[in-house]
């Protein structure tokens, strides 16, 4: 089956999310049924494209931001990225997860759509229907749920998907083991980089911490800290951290009467 990511609109996709990224979240559940390779639609929003490396039999096509899908997914078959096989469309703004390889057993259908989220092509010509549609024309799909749904379009909803993902097992199996050695307590589930330093803290629940952050002294509770922050005697809840950024908050001292 072939694979098209439509990265198109979606400005968090090198953003820290549990395990991964944004896009690293999103590969995870579909690159597995990319058996006829995968094309990657960007307009530029895509700062680290390493993780694309990972793509075997992968094309990058760069499209302007206001394209739009279909003027992008036209564009893919303007440059020859569609093949006459099952075709699988992903949008940036969710991650889904779905056991798209049952799809085809599963219904007659040509087009289906998964909470329009992402969308399956029985075929080329079956896409082809969709970029050639006209709108006093009939296009017959079938919606179907995916087994789960995680939107990631802005700064609240990559806290609640970083919570979600945390919660079915996304996060460090040894988190607790580091805090029995290490300078800092965590509240489970957390995922903390291996290349991360803690000191002092409090962590969780909820809370990942990226490669290269420094924590110290802060109490955290369904956070973000992205990759290279520096942050220092912070109380927060419900925030992201920014990859690289530095903040120092006033040093506060319990006194014992």
């Amino acid at each position: 089956m072939k694979v098209i990511f439509l990265l198109t609109h979606n400005n968090y996709l090198n953003t820290r999310l549990a395990d991964g990224t944004v896009l690293s979240q999103i590969l995870a559940q579909t690159l597995p049924y990319a058996t006829d390779g995968c094309v990657f639609v960007t307009a530029g929003n895509l700062v680290d494209d390493s993780v694309l490396a990972f793509a075997e039999k992968s094309t990058r096509l760069e499209v302007s931001p206001d394209v739009g899908n279909v003027g992008a997914l036209r564009a893919c078959r303007e440059n020859g990225h569609l093949s006459d096989g099952p075709c699988l469309v992903v949008l940036d703004g969710t991650i889904v997860i779905a056991k798209y390889d049952e799809i085809e057993a599963q219904t007659t259908a040509k087009i289906v759509s998964i909470l329009d989220r992402a969308f399956w092509f029985r075929s080329k010509a079956a896409l082809e229907q969709l970029l050639d549609w006209e709108s006093n024309e009939d296009l017959e799909t079938e919606t179907i749920r995916p087994d789960k749904i995680i939107s990631v379009g802005d700064v609240d909803e990559l806290v609640n998907a970083n919570r979600r993902l945390l919660g079915i097992g996304y996060s460090s199996k040894n988190a607790l083991e580091r805090s029995y050695t290490e300078e800092f307590g965590v509240i489970p589930p957390v995922y903390i980089h291996s290349e991360a330093e803690i000191y002092s803290s409090m962590l969780g629940p909820y809370v990942s911490i990226g490669a290269g952050a420094l924590v110290q002294n802060c109490v955290l509770e369904n956070c973000i800290v992205d990759d290279g922050a520096d942050i220092s005697n912070l109380n927060l809840k419900d925030s992201i951290i920014g990859r690289n950024q530095k903040i120092v908050g006033t040093p506060q001292t319990i006194l014992k009467l």
